[in-house]
This record gives C-alpha cells, structure tokens and sequence, in this order.
C-alpha cells in the first residue's frame, strides 16, 4: 500500500480551518476539549481524519426544541 492511499482521508490543519472558516486556534481550541475535535499527530504535524470530523460535527447538531418554542410563543400572545 502506498503512503498516499494510507493517508487518503487525513487532511492537514490548515484544511478544516479553511472549510469551517475558523482561525487555527479555535481548531486547536477543539481538540483540547474533553470530548474535542479527533485529530493524529505524525511527527509536529497535525492530522485530521476527516470521515471522524465530519461524525464530530454531526455530533454537534442541535435541533430545536418545539415545546419550548411553543411555550415562548404562548407567553408573548398573553402580554
């Protein structure tokens, strides 16, 4: 096996700052949470594998609360 096939879904720092449009500290920033963004180090250089990003991220998502919205609504029409 090649190296560029072994390493085909890492990508280095600079590429999930660009995607996300975040600065580089704020990257590193999330790694160092307790449950932080995955990342490998090779050496000084930061590797991210990006199928385990993107779960990372999905992990992230939130979804509106409908009870609470409702509950906002109805105290709004009763003021």
């Amino acid at each position: 096996m090649a190296p560029q096939e072994l390493l085909a879904d890492f990508v280095e720092e600079h590429e999930p700052c660009r995607t996300m449009n975040r600065h580089p500290r704020t990257i590193v920033r999330w790694t160092g949470e307790p449950d932080g963004l995955p990342f490998m180090k090779l050496g000084y250089q930061r590797l991210y594998h990006v199928p385990s990003v993107r779960d990372w991220l999905m992990a992230r998502v939130r979804r509106p609360n409908a009870r609470r919205r409702r509950e906002h609504h109805a105290e709004h029409r009763v003021a």
